[in-house]
This record gives structure tokens, sequence and C-alpha cells, in this order.
């Protein structure tokens, strides 16, 4: 499987008790991109994650001492890249362990990601629903994204349709180390913490290319339960605060 470049990809795989879930010939399939590198933070499980992640090829295990959730997984991974890239700027992204994106999608974005190279700050893939297209999502949580979005777009300027997809990679430099300093603040909105410590820092909008995916689906386990809810418009709340502390208009 190959890439139309020689540029190098560094993606992170969030993982909390993935034992039964993780798909080991989905995942070596994906070991087999050129010049990408699979990064997977095993996010204190309790369960036997790790051993499945031995089977993995050609990827790296970054092991956390105990859960500290997916915001802070993903920060940590990429903390980690940043550490060790050398290079002046470098693609980074984040990717859910769920095996819900085709292969093939997600071998195009991250071409076109390369093909167009520094036209844009980050390139994700999006679940739109379109005509020919195989999207299956949950009608609860996909309404209250949308609800989401109306809200946060109305606040941070206009955002991309489907924010919370959990497949995006990133062009960064080692200047932009400092968004990924401290903790995140929310568990369900990392994404749009991200955009807005970029604007902060950067003092510019993130430049965002959204590439429609042929085929996405819901799988079990990944589905926001009702009790989660709470947490999710506390995380609104939070989002809101930032907003104001930065001083995001």
């Amino acid at each position: 499987m190959t890439s139309s470049s020689n540029q190098e990809l560094f993606m992170i795989v969030p993982c909390f008790n993935e034992e039964k879930r993780l798909d080991v010939i989905y995942w070596n399939k994906l070991a087999e991109i050129a010049n990408t590198n699979w990064v997977f933070v095993n996010d204190g499980s309790t369960d036997s994650t790790k051993n499945v992640l031995n089977q993995i090829n050609n990827s790296t295990i970054v092991d956390l001492p105990r859960n500290m959730g997916k915001a802070e997984a993903i920060r940590k991974g990429i903390s980690e890249t940043f550490k060790k890239n050398s290079k002046e700027t470098f693609w980074v992204g984040y990717l859910d362990a769920d095996s819900a994106f085709d292969i093939e999608d997600i071998t195009n974005v991250i071409n076109i990601a390369y093909l167009k190279d520094s036209s844009y700050d980050s390139y994700w893939g999006s679940r739109v629903a379109l005509a020919g297209r195989n999207i299956t999502r949950n009608n609860l949580r996909h309404i209250l994204s949308r609800i989401l979005i109306t809200i946060f777009g109305y606040r941070m300027g206009n955002l991309p349709y489907d924010p919370q997809t959990g497949f995006k990679v990133f062009k960064f430099n080692h200047e932009q180390m400092g968004i990924f300093e401290n903790n995140f603040e929310t568990k369900w909105f990392v994404d749009l913490e991200i955009l807005l410590r970029f604007k902060a820092s950067q003092k510019k909008i993130m430049k965002i290319w959204e590439e429609p995916v042929n085929s996405w689906k819901d799988i079990e386990g990944s589905k926001i339960r009702g009790f989660e809810l709470i947490t999710v418009f506390r995380d609104l709340i939070k989002i809101l605060r930032i907003i104001k502390k930065l001083g995001i208009k």
C-alpha cells in the first residue's frame, strides 16, 4: 500500500480496554501505508489490550500508567511525537481504535494531505451522508452534533461540517508544540480545543480540508450513552468558557 509522498506521518491511536474491538488484520493492513508510523497509546487498559497491540506490525506503543481519557491519550501521543521528531515541520494525526473508517478512505485522506501539502493546516475525514456513500450514524449523536456545531460555529466562526470525526491529519511545526503542553479541559471536544489553542497561539484560524469518506459505521461501544450526555453539556459550558478566556471572537 503506497502513499504519494516521501513525507512522514505519525498517527496516534488512543486505546482503552480495546481487547475485543481491536482488529489485528485491519491494523496490519494500515501498517502497510508507506511513510506512516502508527503510535498506539495504551491508556491504562486493564484487559489484554497490550497483548493485542503487540501483534500489530511496525507500530509503537506508549503505555500510560492509568486511564486518563481519550483527550489526554491523544495529547500524550502527540507530545511524544513532537519530542522525538527533529524535522522542522511534520505530519501528525489521530484515528479512533474502533475500525469505523475504511482502509481505502484512510489512505485517500493521507494521500490528499501529502498532495496538497502546505495548502491547508489539517485534513479531516468527514462523515457526510452523500448519495452513494455508506454512512451509518447514530441519530441521537448526529442530531446532538449538529446542535453543538451551530452553537460553537456562532462563537468560533465557520466550523467544518464534521468537527468530531475520529480521523484527522495535521501539519505542525515545533513552534506549535505549546498547543499540547497543558491538559485538555474537556472529554468530548478535544478537536475544538485544538482549534481554539491554534487560533490563540497562531493568531489565525486553522485552514481545514474536509474530505467526505465513502464508508463509516457506528461501532458497538462507541456511542454516547444517556448518562454521558451530562458530561457532554458540561464540556459545552467549558468550551464556551475557554472561548471567553482566550478572548477569541
